[in-house]
């Protein structure tokens, strides 16, 4: 394409200026994004701490990066390579659907793909698994637009299988495209139909393997999510217009510290709306004059339209029960639980129909009107979301992390195997080095042992139970009052990892136990050999044969996309 150094451009500068002092000395700690400080590979970052592994093998994957290149570093060109490819995705896509769109409509999807409020609240708590989910969606449609064109549905299994190295939430988000642009039936000359069952069990075959190394432990396990999530993470208005039109327009996550402030006022909700709406109705109007690459806008129409459809049920009333309902039913329906990230495809039919809106009225017949109103409409993103500008409006910032508090960490590699307890029993932190910011505990990415952490959520909804029975049991001991050092030591807790975090109170050590390295940021102490069986994970075995799976079927998966030269047609219809 070459128009491409304009999109590779704007996507670049579009994420570095998102980022800004995220791009400083250090490593970036909000909410779920916390760096990966051990030289090595943790038993939590290989799934050994978590009877639902869900965030295998992404952290895995940017440990083995951090060795690479530094902890830091490996962290920000993860974000900047996300954030870019979102951008990048969006362009690619609007080439396909409309293949004579100019620079700068090309621009326009590029940075309505970037800089939107879905990122905006994913990067916010540091979710960059959905962000990767939603990055690769654009690229994954346009592969699967071409393969109803005959081109094969190799390429579309290679997204998918890089999209398994996000884990579980990034896997969830491309099936449901997959799913909608494979069923969703294109017209030729013997009438309407859906693609043939073989690119279906190609697609779903390679989204199985990506994801047999979180997904089997879990059904061995027999995880079930707690009832009360459905209501926790239910997607809330970011606007003052409501819920569904907070949707439509591609914000609304549940989490509300994640809003940005400009949605909150009525002007910029009603443009941003208005917004939206000039977006699809440019696609449709696209779609219904049959222009070239009319199916590839169905295609895109079906695949974005169901992921909002989705979404909506999940949140109105006359759906949201029987939602809950099948979730709390459902094995492995805490997937869901969180409906808001499954609005990733209809952000990207945004950013495609904004591209799609600025070439038509940069075609207008008034020649005064038209360029001006296209070049306004490009940039309207960086109008309507200011406070994104510079990591967030400061709120994303790259820190140090006190070597003080690495040290102790460090101290457990050596010692004999055993399960460590992290105290306090949350899993996310308040580090005063960190500027008060809301984060994951660095220890499970730090700390050579097996971990046994409270997986629990705080939310403004109240508490949402974990997964994990031991913690459970840890759990249910401190709410009747009982010590936290006994509770832990009940279910097979060797060793203590206490974090020195501010407000928290003192914990009470028993005579016996031995402190192994201490700091003014944190505490090891060993509690000596469990008197009760090891706190339980998953099974060995079943973890290592989902990491084999993953793994080779991720491997023969890129290759045959690599290597395979002859298009095998799927479909005989060709537009």
């Amino acid at each position: 394409m070459r128009r491409g150094w304009v999109v590779g451009l704007v996507a670049v500068v579009s994420a570095l200026l998102l980022l800004g002092p995220a791009l400083g000395p250090g490593s970036v700690l909000a909410y779920d994004l916390v760096p990966t400080l051990a030289p090595g590979l943790t038993p939590s970052m290989l799934g050994a701490s978590t009877a639902a592994p869900r965030t295998l093998p992404s952290d895995a994957t940017l440990a083995v990066l951090a060795m690479l290149m530094g902890s830091g570093p490996a962290q920000q060109l993860m974000l900047v390579a996300i954030l870019a490819l979102c951008g990048i995705s969006a362009a690619a896509l609007l080439h396909t659907v409309a293949p004579a769109a100019g620079r700068l409509a090309l621009a326009a999807a590029t940075l309505a793909g970037v800089w939107n409020p879905y990122v905006a609240e994913r990067l916010a708590i540091g979710q960059w698994t959905i962000l990767l989910g939603y990055a690769l969606t654009g690229l994954l449609v346009r592969a699967l637009i071409r393969a109803r064109h005959g081109h094969g549905v190799a390429p579309a299994c290679g997204i998918l299988a890089v999209g398994g190295l996000g884990g579980a939430n990034t896997m969830t988000i491309l099936v449901i495209s997959v799913v909608a642009a494979l069923a969703w039936p294109v017209a030729g000359s013997d009438g309407r139909r859906p693609a043939p069952l073989r690119p279906w069990l190609a697609a779903l075959a390679t989204a199985a393997a990506a994801s047999a190394v979180w997904a089997l432990p879990a059904i061995a396990n027999g995880v079930r999510s707690a009832a009360e999530g459905s209501f926790a993470f239910r997607a809330r208005a970011d606007t003052p217009l409501g819920t569904p039109l907070s949707l439509l327009s591609g914000g609304g996550m549940w989490n509300a510290a994640s809003h940005p402030p400009s949605r909150a006022a009525v002007l910029p909700a009603l443009a941003a709306t208005v917004v939206a709406i000039a977006a699809v109705a440019a696609l449709v109007v696209h779609v219904r004059r049959r222009r070239t690459g009319w199916i590839g806008g169905e295609l895109l129409l079906a695949a974005g339209s169901t992921s909002l459809v989705v979404v909506l049920c999940s949140v109105l009333p006359a759906f949201r029960q029987v939602w809950d309902a099948a979730l709390a039913t459902t094995p492995g329906g805490g997937l869901l639980r969180d409906s808001h990230k499954l609005l990733a495809c209809w952000v990207v039919l945004l950013a495609v129909g904004t591209g799609m809106a600025v070439e038509r009225i940069g075609h207008a017949r008034v020649r005064a009107i038209g360029p001006v109103a296209a070049v306004t409409l490009t940039v309207i993103p960086l109008a309507l979301l200011p406070t994104l500008l510079w990591g967030l409006g400061g709120r994303l910032a790259a820190v140090t992390v006190p070597r003080d508090c690495t040290s102790v960490a460090a101290s457990l590699e050596g010692a004999p195997d055993g399960v460590v307890g992290l105290l306090p029993w949350s899993q996310y932190r308040r580090y005063a080095w960190n500027g008060e910011r809301v984060s994951l505990s660095f220890a499970p990415r730090m700390i050579d042992q097996r971990l046994l952490v409270n997986d629990a959520l705080l939310t403004s909804g109240g508490w949402v139970a974990g997964e994990d029975p031991s913690a459970a049991l840890v759990t249910r001991a401190l709410s009747r009052g009982a010590d936290p050092v006994r509770a832990l030591a009940a279910v097979g807790v060797r060793y203590l990892f206490i974090e020195k975090v501010a407000g928290e109170p003192d914990v009470g050590l028993p005579p016996a136990a031995a402190v192994l390295a201490q700091s003014p940021c944190a505490l090891a102490v060993d509690l000596g050999p469990p008197g009760a069986l090891p706190a339980a994970g998953p099974s060995g075995l079943i973890l290592a044969f989902g990491w084999v799976i993953t793994l080779g079927g991720g491997a023969v998966v890129v290759l045959s996309a690599i290597l395979r030269r002859r298009p095998c047609t799927f479909d005989e219809t060709r537009g």
